[in-house]
């Protein structure tokens, strides 16, 4: 079966699926919104086939033999040419594929079928993180990024999505102004806040933060993790004092006041409330994907509870051995 050209040039269309589609007419999506293409009986890719389509992140080639690329034009104007996304094939082709003649230039972004899906449709960011700290460095980064923005960082082999929430707002502990700080968009994983139900110590002696300073820092992409800054972090350290102390994080969660303003828990500290101006804007998923869920914020609510942000994106508190949201964050 014949799939002709420009068969869905421009459409609304996310996801294709073409499971007896044999061959592929020219620009068959091009300027479309699809992210996803999932071809059964493909035998051969040719030139300008996907051609324009700038939303195409998911190439799902099923054939149990080599889908051959006759000609590497033929990903032209796609994130995946841009290094953006997966291309992804049966298990036992993956080294074929790497090595294939015109496929051995995608051999980093080819993947098993037992990994799909690694989705990218809502990273924003094209540049490498190299690029984004070589344009913090010349100071270019204020016009070439956005609050907002997302980029994907890989953290023990899994990428997870990071997302700007401010510029030039975080203390560096060295003096001056971190240029970007980001802050995951959903949640890296679910974990305690302390192994007893206790704030004693606050943030600064919590089993949480030593999870992220020992657990999950080593494990960040050497680029990104040799460039995060040391910012100072507030916290309301509830027991045995109830103030407001500061210490300084390379990772970190967020904390009350970083999320919803004001100094009711933290009396003074970072605001990332400009970007978080609604309860839909503070839910954090159970992974890409996933459901919403609770997820915890680092300053203390009284003796034994850590404040959270709920499914619905409301504040709340729970007590410290509660298994809630890890949402990661740093300063680049």
């Amino acid at each position: 079966m014949n799939l002709g050209n420009n068969a869905f040039e421009g459409t609304g269309v996310g996801k294709l699926t073409l499971p007896k589609v044999t061959t592929l007419g020219l620009y068959i999506g091009k300027g479309a919104r699809m992210s996803t293409v999932d071809l059964t009986a493909l035998t051969q890719i040719k030139a300008n086939n996907f051609n324009g389509m700038g939303a195409l992140v998911e190439l799902i080639l099923r054939n149990t033999s080599l889908v051959s690329l006759a000609a590497s034009s033929a990903l032209t104007g796609t994130p995946i040419a841009s290094g953006i996304g997966y291309v992804y094939v049966p298990d036992n082709l993956v080294s074929t594929y790497k090595s294939a003649s015109n496929w051995s230039s995608l051999s980093g972004q080819i993947k098993s079928l037992n990994d799909y899906p690694l989705a990218f449709q809502n990273e924003t960011i094209t540049d490498t993180w190299a690029q984004i700290l070589a344009a913090e460095q010349d100071g270019t980064y204020s016009t070439k990024y956005s609050v907002g923005d997302i980029k994907y960082v890989d953290i023990g082999g899994t990428k997870y999505p990071m997302q700007i929430v401010a510029m030039d707002t975080d203390d560096l502990a060295a003096g001056g102004k971190a240029k970007i700080t980001w802050i995951g968009l959903h949640q890296l994983c679910s974990r305690r806040m302390n192994a007893a139900d206790t704030t004693t110590g606050g943030w600064a002696e919590s089993e949480m933060r030593e999870f992220l300073r020992e657990g999950i820092y080593p494990q960040i992409e050497s680029t990104v993790r040799n460039a995060i800054k040391p910012v100072t972090k507030t916290y309301r350290n509830k027991t045995p004092n109830d103030t407001t102390l500061s210490i300084t994080d390379t990772v970190w969660i967020p904390s009350y006041r970083e999320m919803f303003g004001g100094t009711s828990y933290d009396g003074s500290g970072c605001l990332y409330s400009s970007f978080f101006t609604t309860s839909a804007s503070k839910i954090k998923k159970q992974g890409q994907g996933g459901t919403a869920s609770i997820w915890w914020l680092r300053s203390g609510h009284n003796y034994k509870n850590f404040t959270s942000v709920t499914q619905a994106g409301a504040s709340y508190s729970y007590a410290a051995t509660g298994n809630y949201g890890v949402v990661l964050g740093f300063c680049t």
